[in-house]
């Protein structure tokens, strides 16, 4: 992995190869008897991303390409673009600090399905993000004190997962978090599936 900042930009490659973190089922036929075993497969990854500020705006994005040998699983491309709007100047007659507001697009975009031999189901179903949208905010009563709320839904799948929390720094080596996590969803969907 490499980063660095060129023009205000932040900017980082990453390549990686060994095992995908998903799951992929292979089937094996032992006379009579199906078996369908969880298999993790090689993989090659390209990573790349971008970050910067523009006054009051953070722009953000980042792609992965997934290449997995002998065809084992899908190839495809996954992408999160977002944007971060800081609302400090507002925010002090409601008695906060800071307000962030977070605005992020997920997608995926399959290259090529899944076509071994024996392999009967691809990783798809357990990959998260492949058509989302979220929505957050971040708030800053004080230094110590932070809440934060944020809402994914899948656009296509109609999964959906909330999440809200805070945090209390008592002191700087104690401190307090807090959250609370909603999944919804068809069985089809990712966060149906995580239910």
């Amino acid at each position: 992995r490499t980063k660095g900042v060129f023009k205000g930009w932040d900017l980082f490659l990453s390549l990686f190869h060994g095992f995908n973190q998903y799951a992929v089922i292979r089937e094996e036929i032992d006379g009579v008897t199906v078996k369908n075993i969880s298999e993790v497969v090689a993989v090659f990854n390209l990573a790349t991303g971008f970050s910067t500020t523009m006054d009051k705006w953070e722009f953000h994005g980042e792609a992965l390409y997934n290449y997995t040998f002998e065809s084992k699983d899908d190839n495809y491309i996954a992408s999160m673009v977002g944007l971060i709007y800081g609302m400090d100047d507002y925010v002090d007659k409601i008695g906060l600090e800071k307000f962030d507001l977070v605005l992020e697009l997920g997608h995926e975009v399959i290259l090529s399905r899944q076509n071994a031999d024996n392999y009967v189901r691809s990783s798809k179903k357990a990959r998260p993000m492949k058509k989302t949208i979220i929505i957050g905010g971040k708030f800053q009563v004080n230094k110590d004190l932070k809440f934060h709320v944020q809402d994914t839904s899948e656009l296509k799948e109609k999964g959906n997962y909330i999440r809200l929390g805070m945090s209390y720094n008592f002191t700087p080596e104690w401190k307090l978090y807090l959250d609370v996590e909603y999944f919804d969803g068809s069985g089809d969907s990712y966060f149906g599936y995580q239910r």
